[in-house]
């Protein structure tokens, strides 16, 4: 499935949007920011590729990018005594 490639979507001010509504802007939401940009990102990639049908919406991307970028600001951000062995 090949085609002209979309536009892309500006997300960055949107997650910041949603960042701030639930707390103020300190380094680990600027982490969850930068982290959801990215994710947001790849979902997009994997977007162009999937049939039509199965393509996540935009709403979708956006969920999922913020959910797993907070995960992994919380994951990184504990302390080494916090994690477990690998």
């Amino acid at each position: 499935m090949r085609g002209p490639k979309a536009p892309r979507t500006d997300v960055r001010d949107v997650f910041k949007r949603r960042i701030e509504q639930s707390s103020a802007l300190r380094r680990r939401a600027v982490a969850v920011l930068d982290f959801a940009e990215v994710f947001y990102r790849q979902l997009e990639n994997a977007n162009e590729r999937c049939a039509p049908g199965d393509r996540l919406t935009l709403a979708q991307m956006e969920t999922v990018a913020l959910g797993a970028a907070t995960r992994c600001a919380v994951e990184l951000s504990r302390d080494a005594t916090e994690q477990p062995r690998l």
